[in-house]
């Protein structure tokens, strides 16, 4: 079985390879009296991609004045990342099979 590799600001690696970092993003899907909605396309600023970061994204399954944690789950929340513009950021596309509103925040991390 190969080894896994793993980076920390600090480690003996050397530090972060370019392209890795880390951010949290909220993403607004509405209010809950404007109707629910489905995708939201959120612009992130993120300086540290590259043109070869690998990003992955998740619910941070967080309470906040929105949503207590396990509402990620039950609305179907998840979210990819599209569009990565090297030094400049991309953009976090999430959605909500089941339809949602109010704000959810999520963990980005890329190598």
């Amino acid at each position: 079985m190969p080894s896994r590799k793993f980076w920390s600001s600090g480690g003996s690696e050397g530090g972060l390879p370019a392209g890795s970092g880390s951010c949290q993003v909220e993403v607004d899907f509405g209010c809950a009296g404007g109707g629910e909605e489905f995708l939201v396309v959120h612009p992130v600023a993120a300086a540290w991609v590259t043109g070869s970061s690998r990003l992955t994204c998740s619910p941070a399954g967080e309470a906040n004045a929105d949503h207590d944690p396990l509402d990620a789950a039950l609305d179907g929340v998840s979210a990819y990342v599209s569009n990565i513009n090297p030094g400049v950021g991309f953009d976090l596309v999430a959605f909500a099979s089941n339809g949602t509103w109010g704000r959810y925040p999520f963990y980005v991390i890329g190598w």
